[in-house]
């Protein structure tokens, strides 16, 4: 439908064949294949208000204010390469910001510009720590990360933990139960029966090992479709999962093209 318009330059965006390539079939937003056509941030909508102005707006939960509480949120890496969730985890935590949540954001340096390792540093206007990745592509193994996190995850009064198969979730989720503090685990997909069936092997080994109590430890499993909570559900017998839409800024777009935070 976008092509039949007219208009639209078809030439292959060049750097997003590059990402298309390199980072696992994704395309980070906003670009797409094609150099005249933008798609939108994980979990946004468009709407256009007559000939005014257009605006996209984040579908995030309604909930009361929850000032005072810090939420710790942890994840193995927050560069492009690592696709959507890596992506959409900063905006997350800064609409929490907005509704008076004190959160801190733990991660890797994976694929990332090096940072100054352990110190707290403004990320994207989110307080954020890297720590530097000492093994593994894929799983992003940090001692440093797991010392921090036995001597800081006492402070928190609950841990946002996204992803599964990484030392970073492992690490977060173990302190998190030695020192009873609440965790949600976030699995990102890779729980449904197609993401387990790639290197099956490997992954049911690390269920046995560090998954099941990892999961059946958690105060909830943070799901974001019905469709993913059932098919893990039916699949690993875990049954204290609950769906909700992703938290994303606001932005709005004036008819000029001017574009300002709501």
């Amino acid at each position: 439908a976008l092509l039949a318009a007219g208009g639209v330059d078809t030439d292959i965006d060049r750097t997003a064949l590059a990402y298309y390539m390199t980072f696992h079939s994704v395309v980070p937003a906003p670009r797409t294949i094609l150099t005249g056509v933008q798609k939108l941030p994980p979990a946004t909508v468009r709407v256009v208000e007559a000939v005014v102005a257009v605006r996209s707006r984040a579908m995030v939960r309604d909930q009361r204010s929850q000032a005072g509480v810090r939420v710790l949120h942890v994840i193995p890496s927050v560069s492009e390469r690592s696709g959507g969730p890596g992506m959409a985890i900063v905006p997350m935590c800064r609409a929490l910001q907005k509704r008076g949540v004190e959160v801190v954001l733990v991660t890797t340096d994976a694929a990332m510009r090096k940072f100054e390792f352990c110190q707290a540093l403004d990320y994207e206007g989110v307080p954020a720590i890297f720590f530097p990745n000492q093994l593994g592509e894929s799983f992003k193994y940090s001692r440093p990360l797991s010392v921090w996190l036995k001597q800081n995850v006492s402070g928190y009064e609950l841990a946002h933990i996204h992803a599964v198969f990484n030392h970073s979730s492992v690490a977060a989720a173990r302190e998190c139960r030695k020192q009873s503090v609440p965790y949600v685990i976030r699995p990102l997909g890779t729980l449904d029966p197609w993401s387990m069936n790639q290197k099956s092997l490997r992954k049911r080994l690390f269920w046995s090992l560090a998954g099941e109590s990892m999961l059946s430890g958690a105060a909830a499993v943070h799901y974001t479709s019905r469709a993913e909570q059932t098919a893990t559900e039916d699949l690993l017998g875990v049954n204290h999962g609950q769906v909700i839409p992703l938290g994303i800024e606001a932005l709005e777009e004036s008819a000029n093209g001017g574009r300002r935070d709501r």
